[in-house]
């Protein structure tokens, strides 16, 4: 890093000097410190868990996250959370009581697409499905499992629908 001098006039002047040794040693933590995670888009975390009492577990989910559901049916709950930047569900359908599946929710086509490529190359089975309706909403989804059975999938979400959903046979869609 090049680091300039302080002029002749700064030195004269003390308070130009303090500005611009706060702004050199500010230059320097920033660099100690690397980029601003701040300034990286990230993609939001998705965890989806299978519940048996779903109005039981909204009032236990909305006073843990101090949030109410941003999508409530009566087997199906959906918070959209900012801090941690997580899209958690609940529903009441498929399978046991908390069985659950991970993924990330791709902001759009591109980020899915990103994501589809990445997934293709950890060598595990991939499966797309394109506008499935799936927790009252239609999306474009990949699903992966990783080395101990632990499945994952990514999606970009594009409508809100009326109905659950259900996809053709599949043993990703179990959640």
């Amino acid at each position: 890093m090049t680091t300039s001098s302080p002029s002749r006039a700064s030195m004269r002047c003390p308070s130009r000097f303090r500005r611009w040794r706060r702004s050199l040693m500010s230059r320097r933590r920033q660099n100690r410190r690397g980029p601003s995670t701040q300034e990286v888009a990230m993609k939001r975390m998705h965890v989806g868990l299978v519940v048996e009492d779903v109005a039981a577990s909204v009032a236990f989910y909305t006073d843990l996250f101090g949030t109410p559901p941003t999508l409530q049916r009566s087997d199906y709950a959906k918070w959209m959370l900012d801090d941690p930047r997580v899209n958690f569900s609940i529903n009441s359908r498929g399978s046991a009581p908390g069985k659950l599946h991970l993924g990330i929710q791709a902001e759009d086509e591109s980020e899915l697409s990103e994501l589809r490529e990445r997934w293709e190359g950890t060598g595990g089975e991939t499966e797309d499905k394109n506008a499935l309706t799936c927790g009252y909403q239609t999306q474009n989804k990949t699903w992966v499992r990783d080395p101990e059975g632990v499945r994952w999938e990514a999606f970009h979400t594009f409508a809100v629908t009326e109905t659950y959903g259900k996809s053709e046979s599949s043993d990703y869609e179990d959640v």
